[in-house]
């Protein structure tokens, strides 16, 4: 708008702000608000969780209890309080670049990521260990060749049928 810069956001978004200190960016998740005048970061909001990983500049990350600042190399995660701590930029935006990175991410975890990922309802009726952790790199690959990479290592047998995928 002409006096204000108001984002509202559920899901994940990389932004890269330009200064103007007149017309400060302000990006809404829930109840947390984020203000930046000049900056780069990224923000999640799923599950009534809001997570906000700072790139570049400073930015506030207000909720109705608490405000923090934010430098670069960190990331506040918010639930009920704000919490702040250090993250792998790498990591976190190679999304952007078409990456899927799990670092000792659950097989649980790694099927929610694949889910929101790809747009599937995946169902597990294996008998795998959930807590067991992965740790790789996909690089721009579809789901079918993500799922071979998985099964090969983390052992499971999977059918894909349009939006639904039954690992077993």
């Amino acid at each position: 708008g002409k006096s204000d810069r108001v984002v509202r956001l559920e899901g994940e978004a990389f932004f890269e702000i330009a200064p103007d200190e007149k017309r400060p960016f302000r990006l809404e998740t829930g109840p947390v608000t984020t203000t930046a005048l000049g900056t780069a970061f990224n923000a999640t909001s799923r599950d009534d969780r809001v997570e906000i990983h700072l790139t570049e500049g400073r930015v506030s990350v207000k909720n109705p209890m608490q405000e923090v600042i934010l430098n670069p190399g960190e990331m506040a995660a918010v639930n009920d309080r704000i919490e702040v701590g250090l993250f792998d930029e790498g990591q976190v935006t190679a999304w952007k670049e078409g990456r899927i990175t799990f670092q000792k991410k659950s097989i649980t975890e790694i099927l929610s990521l694949l889910e929101k990922w790809y747009g599937v309802s995946i169902t597990d009726k294996s008998s795998l260990d959930k807590k067991r952790t992965v740790t790789g790199t996909f690089n721009n690959e579809n789901l079918a060749d993500i799922l071979n990479g998985l099964s090969f290592s983390v052992g499971f047998v999977y059918q894909i049928d349009d939006k639904n995928v039954q690992i077993q």
